[in-house]
This record gives C-alpha cells, structure tokens and sequence, in this order.
C-alpha cells in the first residue's frame, strides 16, 4: 500500500491529510488530467481536483467511463 502525503488548500485554511491509496490507477488517472486524487471518501468514491484546485466527489469508474473531468473548467 502506498502512502501519499498532501497539503491542499480549503477555503478555510490548508489541510494536511495522509491517505493510503492501493489502487495506483487512480493517481495515475488524475496526474494524467494534470490533476489529484486526494482521498478516498467511501469504498467507490474518491475527492479529486484539478490544476486549478476546484474539488469535487465521483467514483473514478463514473469518470473514466464518461470521460468526466472537472465540471467548473469542463
């Protein structure tokens, strides 16, 4: 299991979490779209965000099969 450390900034400060991910396609999916994967919130559902630090919540299977990215930037 991988472990990746991140600060990333909320609107109310900077938090800085710990997150253990064992599926690397993740990461990978979101350093493609020159985005992150910044946690894993429930067992098929992961917070990511874009190079413009916009966040939001989908499965990554919902992603990768409708070629969805960042809704804000789109």
């Amino acid at each position: 299991v991988a472990k990746f450390n991140f600060i990333f900034e909320l609107a109310s400060g900077f938090a800085y979490i710990q997150i253990d991910f064992s599926d690397q396609t993740t990461l990978a999916y979101a350093q493609k779209r020159e985005g992150r994967c910044l946690a894993k919130v429930s067992p098929n559902t992961y917070l990511w965000a874009c190079k413009k630090k916009h966040q939001w919540e989908a499965s990554y299977k919902n992603m990768k099969q409708n070629y969805r990215w960042c809704n804000i930037c789109l």
